[in-house]
């Protein structure tokens, strides 16, 4: 259940799975994650038609891409589930390193701008089937050595 303090991806910001410096680095980031949101989107605020690219609040906001990145998407994320946040336009804009990225802005400077669907959801990952190393699995019994050759 999404907490209070952090209510995206069921209450716990994105890690990889079984991973304790991942998990410990993402509980790290929710601490700070409100903060850092809501300046966020004061800045795409700011820029009012024009909106930003992630990228753009990234440099603005001498925040790193692992940061900036998930911020902006939770504003999205916000906009579909409340309809403050921010919105995704198809519009793109060059990136620092010359790629095309999209400009988010607050939902009162879309002005009739096609904006981008919600984010699809992640998708649970499949469940995997452990493969059972002979060697090391003890129902078997006991298993000859070959030599080496």
């Amino acid at each position: 259940m999404p907490s209070a303090d952090y209510p995206f991806y069921g209450g716990t910001p994105p890690h990889v799975r079984g991973s304790d410096t991942s998990r410990a680095a993402a509980q790290d980031a929710k601490a700070a994650a409100a903060t850092k949101r809501a300046l966020v989107l004061a800045y795409i605020r700011s820029r009012s038609f024009y909106g930003a690219t992630r990228d753009e609040v990234g440099l603005a906001l001498d925040l790193g891409p692992q940061t900036a990145t998930p911020r902006v998407r939770e504003l999205v994320l916000e906009h579909f589930e409340t309809g403050g946040g921010v919105c995704e336009l198809y519009e793109t804009r060059a990136t620092s390193r010359g790629k095309q990225a999209h400009v988010c802005v607050v939902p009162e400077f879309v002005k009739g701008r096609p904006v981008r669907p919600a984010p699809k959801p992640k998708h649970p990952r499949p469940t995997v089937t452990p493969v059972v190393n002979p060697l090391l699995d003890e129902s078997r019994g006991p298993i000859e050595q070959q030599p080496l050759l």
